[in-house]
């Protein structure tokens, strides 16, 4: 049974291939955009939130992360947040 094991993990069907951290924090910024383009005008943003810990779990830094995109209020700040985390891996 499904259920709820897709809440969170949109690669459950994608066949063994396990997506990277960074892939997971790209699709966590396109899904909140869409959120936004979508919802945003009938959704608060706080909805959005519950999804953070599905994409930001099991790697270093996982609960720091998830709690400043806790502090965030669009899909702007979230972006902005996990950017820089992505470009402070990168040097």
């Amino acid at each position: 049974m499904l259920g709820r094991a897709i809440f969170g993990n949109p690669w459950l069907f994608a066949e063994g291939k396990i997506p990277t951290t960074e892939e997971k924090l790209r699709v966590l910024i396109r899904h909140t955009k869409l959120f936004e383009k979508l919802l945003g005008r009938h959704k608060n943003f706080v909805v959005m939130k519950k999804h953070f810990k599905a994409y930001v779990a099991g790697f270093e830094g996982a609960g720091d992360l998830r709690a400043r995109l806790m502090e965030a209020s669009n899909a702007n700040e979230v972006e902005k947040i996990v950017s820089d985390i992505l470009l402070s891996w990168k040097k």
